[in-house]
């Protein structure tokens, strides 16, 4: 959205974005307080944007940072696009992947494909996935996946990603703006973590006055990958014409990933956050690709994962990425759970449980 599209959004809508923000405290006021707690300590990943901070790289990242130190980790999604029947599902009981993207959602099952000896669970309320998660596979950690908003459910660590380049985006709350809380309901947070692409400078200054710990993370490309699983190196993008899609709430930051690789992008299509492509779209897309001079089509992680089983024959690779943590962050973070876990379990138990209100 340029700059004069926003200047006309926050004219015509500021006053519901004030209403929605007054409406949103006097219902926090009233919620926090009634949060369940649940058996085992709660990590919220989340943000107060609209999308593009880099959450499920991020989920993916801690998960397996706790996996390789031994602790039993089982996460929970939303699972925003999916379709399932009844309250919750198991995506993948760590040993299978149980559904498919169509009824997990694009997010849950990328993380399911990443992290196969992790449970994972969807379902609009993270109270019943939770204690469902608990009851089946006895994690000792529960990961939230986008939870700063779910306010139903008390957390033990809430991290708040923020977009680099533009940590507030703006901000003003929805509808006028981008952000879903307004940056005052930062102080629920116990850390800030500024995202952004290798290369891209981070504008720490908006966040400097905010009295959290502060850390990055970099989305860095590991490789490319086509649908049948086989990769090449991402510095395969260097000096080729490529053209690329991508269902993001920023896409502009995967773009310019490609960019910061060396791809020379000749088409770019933007599909709306999530939002599948169908078959003849693809094969239109990739004859306006070819027609350009271009080698391939390049999309997200999440995209392919979503693409039609019969446009396996075109040259499409999803561009693989990982976040990377400072070193700081993962020592904050490994002091953090020391101190949960030390925790006397009898505490927890007498906190735990509660009517679901």
């Amino acid at each position: 959205m340029n700059g004069l599209a926003k200047l006309i959004r926050l004219i015509a809508f500021w006053p519901l974005s004030l209403l929605y923000a007054a409406g949103l405290e006097l219902y926090l006021a009233w919620r926090l307080p009634r949060r369940q707690r649940l058996s085992v300590p709660v990590v919220c990943i989340g943000n107060i944007s609209c999308g593009g901070t880099g959450k499920t790289p991020a989920v993916i990242s801690i998960a397996r940072h706790f996996v390789e130190r031994g602790i039993k980790v089982a996460i929970l999604s939303r699972g925003h696009g999916g379709h399932i029947t009844g309250d919750y599902a198991v995506v993948s009981d760590g040993q299978s992947i149980l559904l498919t993207p169509d009824q997990s959602g694009d997010e849950p099952y990328l993380i399911a494909q990443s992290l196969p000896e992790v449970p994972l669970l969807v379902g609009r309320d993270r109270r019943i996935t939770g204690q469902a998660a608990i009851d089946r596979f006895h994690p000792q950690l529960l990961l939230l996946d986008d939870g700063f908003q779910y306010y139903q459910l008390q957390r033990d660590l809430d991290i708040v990603l923020l977009n680099g380049a533009d940590p507030f985006e703006g901000g003003w709350p929805l509808p006028a703006g981008n952000l879903r809380e307004p940056i005052s309901h930062l102080h629920r947070a116990d850390a800030l973590v500024l995202t952004g692409s290798d290369g891209q400078q981070m504008s720490l200054k908006p966040v400097k006055r905010i009295g959290l710990p502060k850390f990055t993370g970099t989305r860095r490309a590991s490789c490319l990958r086509d649908a049948h699983g086989a990769s090449v190196a991402a510095e395969w993008l260097q000096g080729r014409n490529v053209g690329c899609f991508s269902g993001l709430g920023h896409p502009e930051q995967f773009e310019q990933s490609l960019i910061q690789l060396g791809a020379v992008l000749k088409i770019r299509r933007r599909l709306g956050d999530h939002q599948a492509i169908t078959t003849a779209q693809l094969r239109q897309l990739w004859l306006d690709t070819e027609a350009a001079g271009c080698e391939a089509m390049i999309c997200t992680q999440k995209d392919m994962v979503k693409l039609p089983a019969d446009c396996d024959d075109l040259p499409i690779y999803a561009l693989a990425i990982h976040m990377a943590f400072d070193e700081p962050f993962w020592s904050w973070l490994d002091a953090r759970m020391a101190g949960l876990f030390r925790e006397e379990k009898g505490e927890r138990s007498q906190e735990a449980g509660g009517e679901i209100v």
